[in-house]
């Protein structure tokens, strides 16, 4: 069972080429990453389109489990579909916890994103869920963070620019970034916004 995680403020600024650390402020801290998490759920399918198991426009279909999530979402309805590039869209711009939960089980897919965790050297993480909806068992730390993003940029720079969209639309509705530096500092880049 994992340790308790601290609410007390972490930081840690690195260097995206070298991994230098430039910063940092209890790095190592256990805390509960909220919508951090799919940062790893969108690495994961990152991963999945690189090897060819899925495409962007392959259809995703909407569990009863998924369409049940709180917002934020997109209200998608059970037995519907989502193309893997809308999912993806949904998840950096609206946060849609609809659209994380979509694998046959999340409880399975938890498992697999805590592997990829520990693969990448992310130490203080544990996955289990896809959407960051709290669970006193899902933890991670800011360097962990750190270095699943630095990963991200670094594996897959072909989808990074996909972290600058700041709308999309779907089913005939705009939706806009909650991440408020993204819409609002010019030359802005960024993954997720949230909290616990």
């Amino acid at each position: 069972m994992a340790s308790p995680a601290k609410a007390v403020t972490s930081t840690l600024g690195a260097d995206v080429q070298s991994g230098y650390v430039l910063s940092a402020r209890n790095a190592d801290r256990k805390q509960y990453p909220a919508s951090l998490t799919k940062v790893m759920t969108l690495y994961i399918t990152f991963d999945a389109l690189e090897k060819g198991i899925i495409t962007m426009d392959d259809l995703l279909p909407v569990s009863k489990h998924a369409a049940r999530q709180p917002k934020s979402k997109l209200y998608l309805k059970e037995g519907s579909v989502i193309t893997v590039r809308d999912a993806i869209l949904a998840l950096i711009v609206k946060s849609a916890n609809d659209a994380a939960g979509l694998a046959p089980s999340e409880e399975e897919f938890a498992v697999m994103m805590t592997r990829f965790a520990k693969d990448l050297g992310l130490t203080d993480t544990t996955f289990k869920n896809a959407s960051g909806l709290h669970n006193p068992e899902q933890v991670t730390s800011a360097k962990d963070m750190a270095i699943l993003a630095i990963a991200m940029i670094n594996h897959f720079p072909q989808y990074y620019p996909l972290f600058s969209t700041k709308m999309f639309k779907f089913n005939g509705k705009t939706y806009y970034s909650h991440n408020s530096i993204l819409l609002y500092y010019k030359g802005a880049e960024g993954f997720k916004t949230g909290f616990v």
